[in-house]
This record gives structure tokens, C-alpha cells and sequence, in this order.
């Protein structure tokens, strides 16, 4: 609750001293969303420490940008999430809060950013500049904001960018009444690191991309700390240990007609040990279907991962989805896809629905569903649910 407290007080005087610039810059927007998230998950829970099967959550993300001049940009983002019974979960965070610079030979960002890599649909085994919020979702895809330096230079040849990381940030993770936790709590509050040091260590990335025509790919190198931790069992709770991590990777896109083609992948040694990650496949459209405005696409993805002891679930997997794009004035999306082990028939389904009410509303639903949740997934056999979040932005 203290660092909650101490993230909330931070979030805070952020956005009141980002104000005190505002007599003085140009093109100035303030926005954002505060919304009522409802949860409401179809068993009873597994554990006796975990909070009941229904809860109504606020989530707040202002955000503010603004432009000095013709080549200074500066933008911030928040999130504040509170009402749930889980205390992790109750939490803040700075998404965003940078400097841009865009001069005639490079671009130069300071502060805290969000960098997203990779194409495919199902697992970015490539997305690695910024840590998962975990407590927020355990789809991976949430992210928390990273303090950096980046510089990138973009020329015919492509686009260089260079990060210094400045500082690293441990994973979230569900507390004892919270769901989607493991069989043991977590403990965050004494996180260990195994061959690193986490204050004077400083992580580094490369990244070159390009198009050649209908082909867009990526190569990326970067050296630090891994963001996925390692867990060592202490009594009743685990402890997350963090180590050095380099990584190798790429990801491409090539665009044939109705037809995509995609993949990444990524080498890496961690721990004096090597291993390769690749997700890979593709997605066709077929636009105004049944002569409507709508577009459907299909999508099938295929997983492997070389460590067969660490995730049986990546090791050998397929993805298939459908997604449907109504193209209306109300933006309405729904996407419905599967992972299923090929060993194990462990099978999990994940559903989303998005549409806009009004002009400032916006409707998500958002479900996922367990099926013969055995291995990995055992701890949140009973954590199948289904969540909706009415927000209005501003």
C-alpha cells in the first residue's frame, strides 16, 4: 500500500507540474478517460485468500501533450486503477512522460515511453524495451512506462534507433485475494538478481527497420536485464529473481493482396544458456463481407519455444482468430482467438468487443475462458471471466 501510495503521490504532482507549462505552450491537449471496469468470473475462487467472484473497479489515464515550437513535443499519460479488493491491484503508474525532439537528423526522446515491437497477434516474443503489467493482464500486453533516452535517425536506407535504459522496472504481480495469481503469492517487496545489479546496471538496445516494398521488417539487439523473471520458493511464497539477458531478433510483415505474413523471433542467452523463440503465420481479409461495410479476418499463428521445461505452453502451439471490423461511425471491433497445446489440449480462448456510445463513450468486453487448465494454466483453472469497462473520454 506504501508504494502504491508513494505511485499515486508521484502521478500526482506530475500532472500538477505539467499544468504550471501551460500559459506558455503551443497546441496544448489535455484528455484522457476515467471509466468503471465490472469483472464477474463464473466459479467459485481456487484459493480461500482470493476475493470474491464479482467487483466494480475506476480506472483513471489523463493525458496531456503539448508542443513548444516547431520541434519540441512534450507528452504525458497516466493510469490509476482503484476499488479492488486485491491491494497489488490497486496501483498507478506513468505511462508517459517524455521530451521529443525531431531535428532534420535524428529524433531524441527523454523521460518515461512506451516502445512497442513486433507484428503477430497471439505472443510479441520480441516486444522486450518495456515490463508487462501483469497485474493488469495477463494477456502480457499491458506494458509500464520505461525511463530512457532513445535517439533514432531515419534516412532511405531505413531507420536506426538507439535506448539507454536508465532504470529498471520489476514485473507486477497479483497479490494473495487477487486472480490470475499463481499457487503462491508473489512476494514483490524482496525481488533478488541473480549476476545483475539492478541500480547500476544499465540495459541497452538497437533497432534497424525497413520496408522493401510490400515487405517491412525489423532486427533488433538488446542487452540487460530479462523482464520475465525466475522464481525460487521461499516457505509459502515466491521469490522473483531477476538476471542478465541478450537477445537477437527480427520480426517482418509481408503484405500479398488480402493475404499477411507474419513473424518474429528472437535468440537469446540468459544464465549461460541459449534458446530460440519464434511465432509465426498469417491473416487474411476479406473486405465488405457479404457486400456489407465490414471486414472478416482470419488468422492462424504457430508458437515454438526451445525450452521445452520452462513453458510447455509456447513449446509447440497454434493460434487461430477470427476478426471482424464493422468500419461504422462507432468503430466496432470483435476479435475471438485460441491458443491450444499440441501435447497437453490445454486451450485458452480469449474474446474482445470494443464500440464507441455517443461520441464520448467508449464500450469494452473482454473475456477469457480456461479449458482442461492442467499445466500451465492450473493455477487460474477457476479464473474464467468475463469484464466490462464503460469509459468516457475526455
Amino acid at each position: 500500500m506504501q508504494m502504491y501510495q508513494r505511485n499515486l503521490a508521484r502521478l500526482t504532482l506530475c500532472v500538477a507540474s505539467l499544468f504550471t507549462v501551460e500559459v506558455y505552450a503551443d497546441d496544448l491537449s489535455l484528455g484522457g478517460s476515467v471509466g468503471f471496469e465490472h469483472r464477474h468470473f463464473f466459479e467459485s475462487p481456487q484459493y480461500e485468500e482470493q476475493s470474491k467472484s464479482v467487483s466494480t473497479e475506476v480506472v483513471f489515464e489523463p493525458e496531456l501533450a503539448f508542443s513548444l515550437g516547431r520541434n519540441n513535443q512534450f507528452s504525458f499519460k497516466g493510469f490509476v486503477r482503484e476499488n479492488s479488493e486485491d491491494e497489488q491491484r490497486n496501483h498507478s503508474d506513468i505511462r508517459e512522460l517524455y521530451w521529443n525532439y525531431q531535428g532534420d537528423l535524428f529524433d531524441l526522446t527523454v523521460g518515461v515511453n512506451k516502445i512497442h515491437w513486433g507484428v503477430v497477434e497471439s505472443l510479441n516474443v520480441v516486444n522486450i524495451i518495456n515490463q508487462i503489467d501483469y497485474v493488469e493482464d495477463i494477456s502480457l500486453d499491458e506494458r509500464l512506462g520505461q525511463p530512457m533516452l532513445g535517439i533514432s535517425a531515419t534516412n532511405d536506407w531505413g531507420t536506426i534507433s538507439a535506448y539507454w535504459l536508465t532504470h529498471f522496472r520489476e514485473r507486477t504481480f497479483p497479490g494473495e485475494k487477487g486472480h490470475f495469481r499463481l499457487s503462491l503469492p508473489v512476494d514483490v517487496n524482496n525481488a533478488e538478481y541473480s549476476g545483475v545489479e539492478k541500480n547500476d546496471h544499465k540495459d541497452h538496445a538497437l533497432r534497424y527497420s525497413h520496408y522493401f516494398g510490400d515487405l517491412d521488417v525489423g532486427l533488433h539487439w538488446f542487452n540487460g536485464i530479462d523482464r520475465s523473471p525466475e522464481f525460487r520458493v521461499d516457505a509459502d511464497r515466491l521469490i522473483p529473481v531477476y538476471s542478465h539477458l541478450e537477445q537477437f531478433g527480427y520480426d517482418f510483415q509481408y503484405t500479398f493482396d488480402a493475404w499477411l505474413l507474419k513473424a518474429e523471433g528472437v535468440y537469446k542467452t540468459k544464465s549461460q544458456e541459449s534458446s530460440y523463440s519464434l511465432v509465426t503465420g498469417l491473416e487474411y481479409t476479406i473486405f465488405q463481407f457479404f457486400g456489407g461495410t465490414g471486414d472478416l479476418g482470419f488468422l492462424f499463428e504457430y508458437l515454438y519455444d526451445s525450452r521445452e521445461a520452462v513453458d510447455p505452453l509456447f513449446e509447440n502451439d497454434a493460434f487461430i482468430g477470427l476478426r471482424y471490423v464493422m468500419n461504422n461511425v462507432q468503430d466496432t471491433t470483435y476479435l475471438i482467438g485460441a491458443i491450444r497445446d499440441s501435447k497437453t489440449s490445454e486451450t485458452v480462448v480469449n474474446l474482445e468487443f470494443t464500440t464507441r456510445v455517443g461520441s464520448q463513450f467508449l464500450l469494452e468486453v473482454n473475456g477469457i475462458y480456461f479449458d482442461n487448465a492442467e499445466y500451465s494454466f492450473q493455477s487460474f483453472a477457476k479464473d474464467s471471466s468475463v469484464s466490462l469497462n464503460l469509459s468516457w473520454h475526455f
